[in-house]
């Protein structure tokens, strides 16, 4: 795969997100988007590293990342990069500026729209918490009665 980068003349897209496998243990999955000669998108899996310390610092993401980087030969070859809008990401993002050099600083940060829609869900469902928790026992009430009357 790092022939691949080597001889890949375009720009470069990462993102980069830290989660738990069915180990329960967290890990930094880096993965690069792309689109090659036939204009098709192109993604690979380019890491999945075990944070041994599990503290997920901005200092251990920028190190990860600029060593998956630097591994591929990608190291002028990055236009951007997408995390979730966690601190330690944000915290990490003017380093990898820094270390990167991104051609256009002002788009390199993309926050993951999935996470900014799962924080206003959450928002919203917070507002609400009081009826959910009114609907909830509406339920647990139905469903007790159900069984009363099959018993």
């Amino acid at each position: 795969m790092r022939y691949l980068f080597v001889n890949l003349t375009c720009k470069i897209s990462l993102t980069a997100d830290i989660g738990k496998a069915v180990n329960h243990l967290d890990y930094l999955t880096v993965t690069a988007h792309w689109i090659d000669e036939e204009f098709n998108m192109q993604n690979r899996i380019l890491a999945f590293k075990y944070d041994e310390d599990q503290t997920h610092t901005s200092t251990y993401i920028v190190e990860t990342i600029c060593n998956v980087v630097e591994f591929f030969c990608l190291n002028d070859k990055i236009m951007s990069i997408t995390f979730d809008n966690a601190s330690n990401n944000n915290a990490a993002i003017s380093y990898l500026i820094g270390r990167l050099k991104p051609p256009l600083v002002d788009i390199f940060h993309i926050k993951c729209a999935c996470h900014v829609l799962n924080l206003v869900v959450k928002d919203r469902f917070d507002q609400f918490s009081h009826v959910i928790e009114k609907i909830r026992k509406t339920v647990d009430i139905i469903q007790a009665n159900h069984k009363k009357s099959r018993i």
